[in-house]
């Protein structure tokens, strides 16, 4: 299951759970967006954009990308499964531990998918140990790669260096390097962890929504970058 069941809790213990099922800022919806929700359910009637124009317009100009280089969706599990249905029936690799969506997409669409798993002791941190045995497995044929960065529960955040190790063993093989950063604007300085900057150097896409840090998970607004 996406998320917590909280309307199975309610219906079983009739009060409201407090609910640890999911990383959300305690902040809230910003205000901003409570009044565009609004605005919007006042004209409910028509489809929305599917190209989503003035987002992907808003997205260019804050990350200094370009429209073509951005694709917005259902929330970024839906981003996740359409990358899976892209490589159906291939090898995938999964940086563990993760969120589990990563592994269950690829399953579903009949993918090769294996794991690597870090290292407790290292409270999993991928190190460049961690690097070069993930390089090496991408090396044996694995068309597509999954990491979090930060990692999904793990919270740990890998040097970029550590990062470019693996996309450039990517490109070496061809593998599609998906990096999930739907967490990394939790992080103190986030732009130096983030792979945003190494778009078109490498065979990558980052995966982000407005879920967790906004607070609007039951919107469904996800979107991905690529070079």
């Amino acid at each position: 299951m996406h998320g917590g069941d909280v309307a199975g809790y309610r219906e079983r213990y009739g009060r409201e759970p407090v609910d640890l099922s999911v990383n959300i800022s305690p902040l809230g919806m910003p205000e901003g967006v409570l009044r565009a929700v609004r605005r919007a359910a006042s004209e409910p009637a028509g489809y929305p954009d599917g190209s989503c124009r003035r987002l992907r317009r808003a997205l260019a100009g804050k990350y200094g990308v370009s429209e073509e280089d951005i694709f917005c969706s259902g929330g970024a599990a839906d981003i996740i499964f359409r990358v899976a249905l892209v490589y159906r029936g291939k090898r995938a690799l999964v940086v563990c531990p993760a969120f589990t969506e990563y592994e269950r997409s690829l399953r579903l669409f009949d993918c090769d998918a294996r794991t690597y798993c870090l290292d407790e002791k290292n409270d999993f941190l991928m190190t460049e140990e961690d690097a070069d045995l993930i390089a090496e497995e991408v090396g044996q044929g694995i068309d597509v790669l999954f990491i979090g960065q930060p990692g999904n529960p793990s919270g740990r955040v890998a040097d970029i260096p550590v990062l470019e190790r693996i996309a450039d063993a990517c490109d070496r093989q061809g593998t599609l390097l998906a990096v999930d950063e739907c967490f990394i604007e939790f992080a103190e300085g986030y732009e130096r962890f983030s792979l945003l900057g190494k778009l078109q150097e490498h065979r990558l896409i980052l995966i982000r929504s407005f879920t967790k840090l906004y607070a609007m998970a039951g919107l469904r607004i996800g979107y991905c970058l690529f070079g």
